[in-house]
């Protein structure tokens, strides 16, 4: 803000007792105007910026900069340190599923009794090119299939 990035308060203080020791004749519009040098950046651009300016306006401007740009800093220090994001990770159950061999393939998907065991070994049963159970065909379900959850997915 102003040079070798000291407290503007700091600043200010050592200014004041400069003017003072000095006869300026309009020590606030001398004082002012040192200010409006001595700072750089953002902060000269909303000083120059102002109409009527004068040094208690001044004053204000450059304390509520500092403060400002102080929080910023803490903010940014705060929230860079201690909140972290973690990576979302999708559930298997949405993959489509790769292609298993026949042999590697699960027989049924839920564990059935012998009576239909039986059932789905009949003529009327094939193997699901959607799911890879097996189980019977779609064309003799209601819907062509769009009941059958693993036509869903």
């Amino acid at each position: 803000m102003v040079p070798y990035q000291e407290p503007f308060d700091n600043f200010l203080t050592e200014l004041r007792t400069r003017a003072n020791s000095c006869n300026f004749q309009e020590k606030d519009r001398m004082m002012r105007d040192k200010i409006i040098f001595s700072v750089t950046g953002k902060l000269q651009e909303l000083l120059l910026r102002e109409d009527k300016i004068n040094l208690d306006k001044a004053i204000k401007i450059c304390r509520a900069y500092e403060q400002s740009n102080k929080h910023v800093k803490e903010l940014r220090e705060s929230t860079s340190s201690t909140h972290t994001v973690n990576k979302v990770t999708h559930h298997d159950k949405f993959k489509k599923k790769a292609y298993q061999p026949e042999s590697k393939r699960p027989q049924t998907r839920y564990p059935q009794s012998q009576s239909k065991t039986s059932y789905n070994t009949q003529t009327n049963s094939k193997e699901c090119n959607f799911c890879g159970y097996k189980h019977e065909k779609k064309g003799k379900m209601s819907g062509m299939g769009k009941n059958m959850r693993c036509v869903q997915r």
